[in-house]
């Protein structure tokens, strides 16, 4: 998903393996969205991939923003996956953490933007078996 801008939707990416019906019968592999822009969402990302990981996210050149009467979330939550990888993205979320990573192999974040929410507090990364973080 590449060089688009995508405005007031609930949700950008849903992906629930293990409810998923007819993800069952050959799981997502690699997703990437490059060169986009995401406003007024409400829970953009959100993922439970399967429990062989197969699963790969990778955001390059992404901003993205939730709705103004959104709730605060986690504007991209990974479960079950194999890597995750997000370079020159800003989330713009209303607290932290921005992004949940969890029961993952391997997150990789470079030039990574949290406005308004410090870095210490905008990554929960737990049960990842490596994480790298280049100036995010």
């Amino acid at each position: 998903i590449q060089n688009c801008s995508i405005e007031n939707v609930d949700r950008v990416y849903v992906y629930d393996y293990e409810r998923g019906g007819w993800q069952r019968g050959q799981p997502v592999g690699d997703v990437t969205f490059r060169d986009v822009t995401v406003t007024g969402a409400v829970r953009p990302i959100d993922v439970l991939g399967d429990a062989d990981r197969q699963f790969s996210l990778a955001l390059e050149n992404v901003d993205i923003a939730l709705r103004d009467d959104a709730n605060p979330v986690a504007l991209v939550v990974v479960r079950q996956f194999g890597s995750l990888d997000l370079k020159s993205v800003t989330l713009r979320g209303k607290a932290a953490p921005v992004l949940r990573a969890r029961d993952g192999d391997a997150v990789s974040l470079e030039a990574v933007a949290t406005p308004g929410i410090g870095l210490a507090d905008a990554f929960d990364v737990t049960a990842v078996k490596q994480s790298d973080r280049h100036g995010a």
